[in-house]
């Protein structure tokens, strides 16, 4: 199998370079469902790496990212929310409400947080990485006032529609 021919396949996604890498299998020809050798396996976790490495780097670097712009903005890290549960919210739900129910006691404010927000004073800057509803910002903000913050500043990095 020579490189990347499993781009080939009818079920792969489009990707940059799909049409060229189709058009240089013969017509009629059809590949047939196998095992993957160990190589092949390495050799897609390696295209797929390459093809997508500034995304991989942008997940690694989250957390990094917030220490940085809490220096840039001179503030303080405190810390991070946390779940109240190792699953978390748990799945998504359809509509608001039931969004709203999941996230409702999901979220916490771990001791450690609370410790540093008493002896902060001022805004707290609430940087979340993604925002679909809303609802999970809604409800970590009105956790950090209702653990005595003078004011929750939200910054969402990224917003989802649909």
């Amino acid at each position: 199998m020579a490189e990347h021919d499993w781009l080939n396949e009818s079920n792969s996604d489009a990707q940059p370079g799909l049409e060229e890498m189709r058009s240089r299998t013969p017509p009629g020809v059809r590949h047939e469902l196998r095992p993957l050798t160990t190589g092949e396996v390495l050799d897609r976790t390696f295209f797929l790496y390459r093809s997508n490495f500034w995304l991989y780097v942008g997940l690694s670097s989250i957390a990094a990212g917030v220490s940085v712009l809490a220096s840039i903005g001179r503030l303080t890290y405190l810390g991070a929310l946390g779940y109240a549960t190792p699953d978390g919210p748990g799945p998504r739900r359809h509509n608001s409400a039931q969004r709203l129910a999941s996230l409702w006691d999901a979220i916490v404010v771990p001791d450690e947080l609370r410790a540093a927000l008493k002896a902060s004073d001022g805004p707290v800057l609430l940087i979340d990485d993604q925002i679909d509803t809303g609802w999970t910002m809604t409800v970590a903000a009105a956790l950090l006032r209702d653990a005595d913050v003078s004011a929750v500043l939200p910054l969402a990095l990224a917003t989802t529609t649909g």
